[in-house]
């Protein structure tokens, strides 16, 4: 089963203890997600590794219960993401990030072989917490050991 499928139970941040290069990469991470949301009230982030197949590529979906959601591509195969306005070519190395509720889904193009990797991640802030305790009635523990703060 792909690593997508366990996103809520641990964040790439932490598995990457040691490793220099996901040290710069997880900082600059975080100076993007403070950017984006242009306030220093408290945010958490949560990322995590999808490693897929051509036949295992994701559907349309979207993260309506966070603030913020983006990915970057590190071995991204010939695909794009298509949001439901706009759609974007993706490149190893590109980042995007924006809003957590743009439906999208990802388009697999010609001559993929392998397994198609991104780091994908969602950004949640106390009101997020809040919306999903409320639509959950307070009467299912949803519990996610993936998020993070975001300093």
């Amino acid at each position: 089963m792909s690593s997508t499928w366990f996103y809520r139970y641990y964040n790439l941040s932490t598995l990457t203890f040691g490793c220099p290069f996901y040290y710069k990469f997880f900082m600059d991470l975080q100076k993007i997600i403070r950017k984006t949301a242009g306030h220093k009230k408290p945010l958490w982030y949560q990322c995590w590794l999808n490693f897929h197949k051509k036949e295992e590529v994701l559907d349309w979906h979207d993260h309506q219960d966070c603030s913020f959601h983006g990915y970057v591509s590190i071995d991204p195969k010939n695909t794009q993401t298509q949001f439901e306005k706009f759609t974007i070519k993706n490149k190893v190395g590109k980042l995007y990030i924006g809003p957590a509720n743009y439906k999208h889904k990802v388009n697999v193009l010609s001559g993929f072989e392998g397994e198609r990797i991104t780091i994908a991640f969602d950004v949640c802030s106390v009101q997020d917490r809040k919306n999903s305790l409320k639509k959950n009635n307070n009467n299912e523990v949803d519990v996610n050991t993936g998020f993070i703060p975001c300093p």
